[in-house]
């Protein structure tokens, strides 16, 4: 299965290397192909828009997205209403969705 993938670092001076390099080893672990890679750098995930994010939900509505991994769930939303709703267009899509709890074991 090809899976696309969303990274996001908060300030300009981070780096998201190692959330790819996780998510990479996580997609080779369980057979599966990393497809197109969404990140946002230097945006705070409190923001509902950002301009990867909004690729990716673009993307999903789309029907070009058919799985998703996020490093962690706070990389994806930094709200609890925010994180709902993003989890419910993934649901309506039927999007498998992958996040840190089986990633982080592979890291």
């Amino acid at each position: 299965m090809e899976i696309a993938a969303y990274l996001r670092v908060s300030t300009a001076d981070q780096q998201t290397a190692n959330q790819l390099l996780a998510i990479t080893k996580h997609c080779e672990a369980q057979g599966m192909t990393l497809g197109k890679i969404y990140q946002d750098q230097g945006i705070s995930g409190a923001k509902h828009s950002r301009p990867a994010l909004d690729e990716l939900k673009a993307d999903i509505e789309s029907g070009k997205v058919k799985g998703l991994i996020v490093y962690r769930l706070d990389r994806l939303a930094r709200s609890t209403s925010h994180l709902i709703e993003m989890l419910e267009i993934l649901k309506d899509k039927e999007i498998k969705f992958i996040s840190d709890w089986s990633i982080q074991d592979i890291a």
